[in-house]
């Protein structure tokens, strides 16, 4: 648990919001109360065995329904909908939907009784289509957490420069949480974590979501313990800030290795404490060197842990693809 000083005040205040006591742990107070909620509409819901059909569901229960955008024409065709509606809100909707906007939640003002309070408007043009699903679970978040404040407009947005938002922060992790939810696809998994398991999986319970946010959230909510990793080439800390200082011609600039750029680790994984992190170098004699250099389609390979970190030792199983501009792998302990 991180100590009060490190979790900033905006989440102690919508833990308050919500009633909730958190005196330690803001996080963790509006996770549970996320559980609660979620638990009593799959009361309701009944059998479910597919998370596109619990998304439904669930937004339908929080009282929003989805307005997909795939392109100018369907962006128009909304706000047009809507501003025939005297939603005076969607008047601004395209500059509204910034580069780093991905989706919007608003409060109608002049439904008629028995339409939804809310419309979640997801931008799926160009390269925000990736994330649509994750918007949409997003855009719940926003609403399973919502206070008496009731505000009137919600954005889902995406930086891969700003900082984001603390309490945007913890509504990806409420996202992440229900978009892959484990009392689901549990019940769905038929073998040991791999690459053809996660596709079978996501094909059948969410076939919105992209391949990298299933990878990353599978393995994070897996049942036993597994890594999910992706390997790319790049630089430590110092290595960044010699590059990006002046330096005379002479000086020999840093060569760029394939370290982990991305990590995604389960709890039943973290308890064993395998020692990796973000931006660490990959071993030499690592299998995931040689599907680098030669672009392998997949290999697999068991490796000790010991090669990777002074942190810890024993026999991972791994199991690696080259993809794009870097590797993707499974660590399995044996």
């Amino acid at each position: 648990m991180a100590p009060k000083r490190q979790i900033p005040l905006q989440l102690f205040k919508l833990a308050e919001d919500l009633g909730l006591k958190a005196s330690k742990d803001p996080i963790q107070a509006v996770l549970s109360h996320c559980d609660g909620k979620i638990s009593n509409f799959l009361k309701e819901m009944g059998e479910c065995y597919s998370l596109s059909d619990f998304l439904t569901w669930i937004a339908a229960r929080v009282g929003t329904t989805f307005e997909v955008i795939d392109d100018e024409d369907g962006l128009q065709r909304i706000k047009g909908k809507y501003l025939d509606k005297g939603e005076k809100a969607f008047v601004n909707l395209e500059n509204e939907l910034s580069n780093e906007v991905f989706g919007i939640t608003y409060r109608l003002q002049n439904r008629r009784s028995f339409e939804p309070l809310f419309v979640s408007i997801i931008d799926r043009r160009g390269e925000k289509g990736a994330r649509a699903y994750f918007t949409k679970w997003h855009e719940i978040a926003h609403l399973l957490t919502l206070t008496e404040q009731m505000r009137l407009v919600f954005r889902r947005t995406h930086s891969e420069y700003g900082e984001q938002d603390a309490e945007e922060k913890l509504m990806d992790l409420i996202a992440g949480r229900f978009g892959f939810y484990s009392f689901i696809f549990h019940k769905n998994i038929q073998a040991e974590i791999s690459f053809d398991e996660i596709e079978r999986l996501r094909s059948q319970l969410c076939s919105e979501a992209s391949l990298q946010a299933s990878m990353i959230s599978f393995t994070k909510y897996w049942p036993t313990p597994c890594i999910h990793i992706r390997a790319e080439l790049g630089f430590n800390k110092d290595q960044k800030r010699r590059l990006q200082q002046n330096h005379f011609g002479f000086v020999e600039e840093p060569q760029a290795v394939l370290r982990i750029v991305s990590i995604s680790i389960n709890e039943a994984a973290r308890e064993l404490r395998f020692g990796l992190f973000e931006n660490m170098r990959v071993p030499t004699s690592s299998v995931l060197q040689d599907i680098y250099a030669n672009r392998l389609a997949y290999r697999e390979g068991v490796e000790d842990l010991a090669d990777w970190t002074d942190a810890a030792s024993g026999p991972v199983k791994i199991k690696a693809r080259f993809r794009d501009v870097g590797v993707d792998a499974f660590l399995i302990p044996v």
